[in-house]
């Protein structure tokens, strides 16, 4: 009886929300919205950005529950059926039940149905960016939505001081140098003593991707380290860290402070899939351009990734979606492999050319020129855009 109960709080909640939809869509306004930042503007049909607002207010409403989502969109069918779909009460059902539909689809194909890490990262953006869409024009609600999403970066940088412990012995790292005013950091200096930087993100643009090659034992993961650190003092990303080979290199040390973590192909591929959830959720809802510590960026990164691009064609896929797609939506992808050799890449010259055309790093000894060299290249001549 409890059950039945909850399931019809749950119909009746999600009815006002669809009806509610249906009002803000039929109320007099402009065709497109601007659903980007006060320095970026985001263009968006106004009936879709309406929907996508929605669609948020479901997935907190309901607490990204996929069961009570999927029982309430099943209700509100026989509901339609039951009023007729031209009735003013079977198109609110009609309504809701599309809306349970997006949000439920948002849910399965991120893996956020079955992982609750993925789910709680979905919905502290849902929550940040309802709250603003909602009851954003009253006097502080900004400030207290961005500062909820502040203290749990606060909580992943304190994690980040005392795992910075088990880094290796020999790293020779200084320390964070982050600089928000141009979203560079040092990595260290090339043979000739010049200092080497990596851009995290353009000020007033998007996120950076970026790709490292180099043998083994060449240092590849050292600098990973240090992009690991220099994200996580920034306090303008979420970790997603994962090594398909199962070396277990990725999380390893940083297991306490990425937000998921993967340590085989399989769960890489989930972390893409989740990954590409947020690059299209953002753009269907508010997008994002630039990370900020009230509204964190996402940093994929994914040690020796030919162990998932070579077995799993739909991750090089979604990883070119996320290349074209991610730095506007504060969706960063950076990889490790042994070279620059287009097989470690899923065979896909677009994936190569907008990694390499963020940032790119290539390790080891003079014999590693040509790598740099084909980098340079495909950075240059590659298709495809990643802004």
């Amino acid at each position: 009886m409890k059950e039945r109960r909850c399931q019809d709080d749950d119909v009746q909640h999600v009815w006002t929300v669809g009806a509610s939809c249906l009002f803000q869509e039929e109320r007099p306004g402009p065709q497109e919205l601007d659903t980007g930042s006060e320095d970026h503007s985001i263009w968006v049909e106004r009936q879709a950005a309406v929907q996508a607002t929605f669609v948020q207010k479901i997935l907190v409403d309901l607490d990204g529950d996929a069961s009570r989502i999927g029982a309430a969109a099943e209700r509100c069918r026989t509901h339609v059926t039951e009023h007729g779909s031209a009735s003013e009460m079977g198109s609110a059902y009609a309504r809701a039940a599309s809306l349970c539909v997006r949000a439920l689809d948002l849910l399965k194909e991120s893996g956020a149905d079955t992982d609750t890490h993925i789910r709680d990262l979905i919905l502290a953006h849902c929550r940040h960016d309802a709250t603003i869409a909602f009851l954003g024009g009253a006097t502080g609600i900004r400030e207290l939505a961005a500062e909820r999403l502040r203290a749990d970066l606060e909580v992943l940088n304190e994690q980040a001081i005392s795992s910075l412990r088990l880094l290796p012995e020999t790293l020779n790292y200084p320390g964070p140098s982050y600089d928000p005013e141009t979203g560079l950091f040092e990595t260290g200096t090339d043979a000739d003593g010049n200092r080497i930087s990596w851009r995290l993100h353009q000020p007033g643009g998007g996120v950076e991707h970026g790709v490292i090659v180099g043998p083994a034992g060449s240092g590849k993961s050292n600098l990973v380290s240090i992009l690991i650190v220099e994200a996580l003092h920034s306090l303008r990303f979420l970790l997603l860290l994962a090594d398909p080979s199962g070396r277990g290199q990725l999380p390893g040390p940083f297991a306490k402070v990425a937000y998921q973590g993967a340590g085989d192909a399989p769960g890489t591929l989930k972390l893409l899939r989740g990954a590409l959830a947020i690059v299209r959720h953002r753009a269907k809802a508010s997008g994002q351009v630039e990370p900020t510590p009230e509204r964190a960026g996402l940093l994929l990164v994914i040690e020796e990734c030919q162990h998932v691009f070579t077995p799993y064609a739909e991750a090089t896929r979604i990883a070119e979606t996320i290349i074209n797609k991610g730095a506007a939506a504060g969706v960063a992808l950076v990889v490790t492999a042994p070279s620059s050799n287009l097989e470690h890449f899923g065979s896909s010259e677009l994936l190569r050319a907008g990694l390499a055309r963020g940032n790119s790093a290539v390790m080891g000894g003079p014999d590693m020129l040509g790598q740099s060299l084909t980098l340079q290249n495909a950075a240059a001549a590659g298709p495809g855009q990643h802004r």
